[in-house]
Order: C-alpha cells, then sequence, then structure tokens
C-alpha cells in the first residue's frame, strides 16, 4: 500500500506533508511488525492507536483477548474451583477416618431413666463396652425433625418384625437437639418420655449439644444408623431415609454380625 505526498503548487512535496507521510509509512509498518509477531505466538495485543473493530474495543480484529487477561480470567475460574475440590477430598477423607467409634458422652440432658413413680429422669450417658451376652451394637443418631421418624420408619418397621435384642443385638437411639426444627424440641423431648415409658428397656438419650454427630463427624439434618461390634469397630453405616433395598441390606449385614461369638467370649474383646 502506498500513499501519495501532497504537492505544492510548484509540483514539489513540501517538506512538511513529506515528513507527515514518513510518518505514517513508519506506524503502519510497525504494527505489521507486531501483528506478526502476536499471530506467531498465539496472542493478541491491546491497541489504543486501532480503531474498534468486531466489537473489540481497541483490540485486534483477529483476537480480543489479551494473553493476560486470559491467564487472570482462566486462573480466578481456577483458584475456586481447586479450593472446592481440596475442600471435598478433606471431607470425605475425616468422614472415612471414622472406623472405630470413640469415646462418646452426653453430659447436656443425657439418657432417659425412670424412677421408682414411673417418672421420666435424665442421666448422664457415656458409651461403654457392649456387655458380655452381647455381639453387635446398633447406634442410631437422628436430628430432633419431624422428618426423622419418616425416614426412618421402613428400617423400623422390619425391626419390629424381628426379635434381634434376644439374639444379642444392643440398640441405642441418641436424639439431637442441637439439629432441630424450629419448635420441634419439646415435642420431640415428650415423644421419647412416652416411648421410654411403653418400652422400659430402650436405650433412649438426649444430646442437647450435638456432642456425638460432632464426634463422629456426621452430617447434620440426615438420620445415621451405625452397626459395630464388640470392639467398637463400625460394620456398616447408611445415613439419610431408608428405601426398602436399603432395609434389606441393612438387615443383612445385622444378621451376619449376630453370628459372631458373644463380646464376653475369651479374645472377642481387645
Amino acid at each position: 500500500m502506498s500513499e501519495r505526498a501532497p504537492r505544492n503548487d510548484s509540483g514539489t512535496c513540501s517538506s512538511g506533508s513529506l515528513l507527515r507521510l514518513r510518518g505514517r509509512v513508519a506506524r503502519q509498518g510497525r504494527e505489521r511488525v507486531r501483528d506478526r509477531v502476536f499471530a506467531s505466538a498465539g496472542g493478541a495485543r491491546s491497541d489504543p492507536e486501532r480503531p474498534a473493530r468486531d466489537g473489540g474495543a481497541g483490540l485486534s480484529p483477529r483476537l480480543k483477548i489479551a494473553p493476560r487477561t486470559a491467564k487472570r480470567t482462566l486462573a480466578k475460574g481456577l483458584i475456586p474451583a481447586g479450593a472446592l475440590l481440596a475442600s471435598t477430598l478433606a471431607s470425605l477423607a475425616a468422614h472415612a477416618e471414622v472406623r472405630t467409634l470413640p469415646a462418646l458422652a452426653v453430659d447436656s440432658r443425657g439418657e432417659l431413666l425412670l424412677d421408682d413413680g414411673g417418672k421420666v429422669r435424665y442421666q448422664r450417658w457415656q458409651l461403654e463396652q457392649l456387655p458380655a451376652d452381647a455381639r453387635a451394637g446398633l447406634l442410631m443418631v437422628l436430628p430432633a425433625r419431624p422428618s426423622s421418624r419418616k425416614d426412618l420408619a421402613p428400617f423400623e418397621a422390619a425391626m419390629r418384625t424381628r426379635n434381634d435384642e434376644s439374639r444379642g443385638l444392643v440398640s441405642t437411639t441418641i436424639v439431637n437437639l442441637d439439629d432441630a426444627a424450629f419448635g420441634a424440641g419439646m415435642m420431640v423431648e415428650g415423644r421419647l418420655s412416652e416411648e421410654k415409658k411403653l418400652k422400659p428397656a430402650a436405650h433412649l438419650v438426649v444430646d442437647e449439644r450435638g456432642t456425638v454427630r460432632n464426634a463422629l463427624d456426621l452430617a447434620e439434618g440426615d438420620i445415621h444408623v451405625l452397626l459395630h461390634d464388640c470392639n467398637g469397630r463400625i460394620i456398616t453405616r447408611h445415613q439419610g431415609p431408608f428405601t426398602v433395598e436399603q432395609v434389606q441390606q441393612f438387615l443383612a449385614r445385622i444378621d451376619n454380625a449376630l453370628q459372631a461369638a458373644f463380646c464376653g467370649s475369651p479374645g472377642q474383646v481387645q
């Protein structure tokens, strides 16, 4: 591309016009060189001297995003994604670590007991070694929400048709008042008191501060059912509502656990 310099009346180029022409030619040459360099590097440049094209103000018509801008945008997207992945992996690792029940105790409220007059009272509860005539333990940790009984109903209905207590299963239900729906705490406590009166042998615990759930690193809002052996090792666990298939699978694990030797047998408790 060439441009003609304007001429004066005598037919020769004026010095000012010649300088302007040389400046335009030099500037166009520099632009072509920069375009080739950035194109060969796969990048793009920002050129304030070039008018906006294709909707990109001050950018090369070939590419609209400068390499540094692209890198910053990519980094901003990768940092939150990386943090989320790290958090998820840490959470999974924490849950995987709880394979044996730790020392558990509830000081605020505690286990429901009946006095001589049939009145319900609370006593500090702690997880103890299973009795000698037991084979396995069942620990149910429930939020104090109306949905808990609904989620647990299929499992409870199946358990009522069995007599696992006589086979050596010790069951304990812990209701977490720290994870309660608004206004449901007192109602749940009232129902537990009635249940204790109907089934004096039932092991019912009210955990006002969520101590057990926190110690076991259990997710909030869901029911949790854990089957463990005489040494507190968790055999299997379930979280959330039960389906019919899941109930059958869990019952099969209970049947298998109840084939073990009694906890009082020599060498059974380590």
